[in-house]
């Protein structure tokens, strides 16, 4: 990136960006345990790729998690990382529930890292796009009636 912003855009006018895949997550239940754990899925799917762009390190929930596994950014490789983008994607087909895992989980990998059983981040405001979210009936609805289209309107527009 660095290169391409100093020899190139002014002349090309170009953007460059990160469109990372992830699921989307939702708390299994209205615990805080479920909560925490469905911000700790996020930051483990998405956040693992985009915070070192926003924030020039790994999410923290990592850090605590992961500890001295976790790779560690040098202070100038922290410093080129952050804004290191004009924009960011984001792509995701699927949304699963998290459930809190006890943290005396004894496994160790990317799953069981998370501490969270999937059963569906914190960007600073810059350009950003769903890519790839695919809306095949734009008039079709529910079984109770509702329009989809009106729900993927909502949808697309929280934060």
């Amino acid at each position: 990136m660095k290169l391409y912003r100093e020899k190139y855009q002014s002349s090309q006018g170009g953007q460059s960006g990160i469109t990372p895949v992830s699921h989307w997550f939702e708390p299994y239940s209205n615990s805080e345990a479920d909560q925490t754990a469905t911000k700790r899925s996020l930051d483990f799917m998405l956040g693992w790729f985009v915070d070192p762009l926003t924030n020039g390190d790994y999410p923290r929930n990592m850090h605590d998690v992961v500890g001295g596994r976790l790779p560690k950014f040098t202070t100038e490789e922290s410093e080129m990382l952050k804004g290191s983008y004009d924009f960011i994607g984001i792509n995701y087909y699927t949304t699963y529930y998290a459930q809190n895992i006890d943290e005396d989980y004894q496994s160790v990998g990317f799953m069981s890292d998370a501490r969270a059983n999937w059963t569906g981040v914190e960007v600073p405001e810059r350009n950003m796009f769903m890519v790839q979210n695919f809306l095949v009936r734009t008039n079709a609805t529910d079984a109770s009636g509702n329009t989809v289209l009106g729900d993927f309107g909502v949808h697309i527009q929280q934060e």
